[in-house]
């Protein structure tokens, strides 16, 4: 499996959420080209979904968009990578949204 992805940053605001992380691209394993998939579950039961190249710099950011979201709407939110080949995955990581 992959490394997992850490977190440095989330923020919650009128255009959705925004996730910061490190990339870790020079670790064993890791490629620029994996993709970091993001997602959050509202309360009411909808899912919202981004998705990106990891890149190559030291660092990440991913918007999941929703215009006018609350932090108090989101059930939950996470964050995971996976190969480019599709073969191998990171467990996923919870991502903390400040109220």
């Amino acid at each position: 499996s992959l490394p997992v992805v850490k977190v440095v940053e989330s923020v919650v605001d009128d255009q959705g959420i925004t996730v910061t992380y490190e990339t870790n691209f020079s670790l064993p394993k890791v490629s620029t080209k994996d993709e970091v998939i993001a997602f959050a579950k509202k309360k009411d039961g909808e899912l919202l979904v981004n998705r990106q190249l990891r890149g190559a710099e030291t660092t990440g950011t991913l918007l999941i968009p929703e215009t006018n979201l609350n932090a108090d709407d989101v059930a939950c939110c996470y964050i995971f990578v996976r190969s480019a080949d599709v073969k191998k995955a990171s467990n996923s990581v919870f991502i903390a949204l400040n109220k």
